[in-house]
């Protein structure tokens, strides 16, 4: 994931690719994009544009924060109060997937955005 700007939306985007763009992995790739086009939750990232280009790749909303595991621990030390929030919000964005019939695949700390 990179980030980017759109100079048509004129706004700075994350911009999501693929390494391996075998047929099969740009199908999943285009497949995980319009799956969750139509889910809007304040816990998940919107998504804005396909591209299917000699390198396949999309574009969501750019979140400018902290990853879970920076969040929970801004001392190194865990911090309770601020675990209970973030994993609060990432359950509340899991229910949204999952009531859709959506999973995430790749729920880890660095995946996270606080």
């Amino acid at each position: 994931v990179y980030r980017a700007f759109d100079r048509a939306s004129q706004r700075h985007v994350a911009l999501k690719t693929i390494l391996q763009a075998s047929p099969e992995h740009i199908v999943r790739f285009k497949h995980e994009f319009r799956s969750l086009t139509d889910l809007v939750d304040p816990n998940l990232v919107l998504l804005y544009e396909l591209f299917v280009t000699p390198v396949p790749f999309f574009t969501m909303e750019l979140i400018e924060g902290e990853t879970l595991r920076q969040y929970v621990r801004p001392d190194g030390v865990l911090n309770e109060a601020r675990c209970r929030y973030a994993m609060t919000q990432l359950v509340k964005g899991l229910a949204t997937l999952h009531r859709h019939g959506r999973l995430h695949r790749d729920v880890k700390p660095s995946n996270v955005l606080v």
